[in-house]
């Protein structure tokens, strides 16, 4: 179950009708190689989120895929964004506290040197509410690239 597209990763890439939306897609991965399933390299997708392919026993290709929010800094402000959603950071943990879509377990800051040196203060002070809401809201985010 698959189509012929250049939209998505280049000429005639092969897109599955079906994949497997998951958390915590590290664990899957490493758990389908060990059992000896055929699995690619997980792949980044920005704001996208992350996928790997996979082959059943009869080579059939399947899509494993977790989404992500990216966190960038755009004129002096971080911005969260995913396939679903852009905007403040408590806008995006009203999302995640209410469950509704564009809510993501996974939060990765992308290009944290060049904040570390533009706005330490900023960026300590996004980290520190992300954790916060993880104290308040146990397991509700996993923070990636710091």
């Amino acid at each position: 179950m698959k189509y012929k597209t250049d939209a998505w990763a280049g000429p005639n890439f092969d897109m599955n009708v079906l994949s497997f939306q998951v958390e915590d897609i590290e664990r899957l991965h490493r758990d389908l190689i060990l059992s000896g399933v055929y699995a690619e390299d997980i792949r980044d997708n920005g704001g996208c989120g992350i996928e790997f392919y996979f082959a059943d026993p009869d080579g059939n290709k399947f899509c494993a895929w977790e989404m992500q929010t990216v966190v960038t800094r755009q004129q002096d402000r971080f911005m969260f964004g995913n396939c679903y959603f852009e905007g403040s950071a408590g806008a995006f943990l009203s999302k995640v506290a209410d469950q509704t879509r564009g809510a993501s377990k996974r939060v990765h800051f992308l290009d944290i040197q060049s904040w570390r040196k533009a706005d330490l203060e900023g960026l300590q002070e996004v980290i520190l509410m992300l954790q916060q809401f993880n104290a308040d809201h146990p397991n509700s985010i996993s923070i990636t690239g710091i």
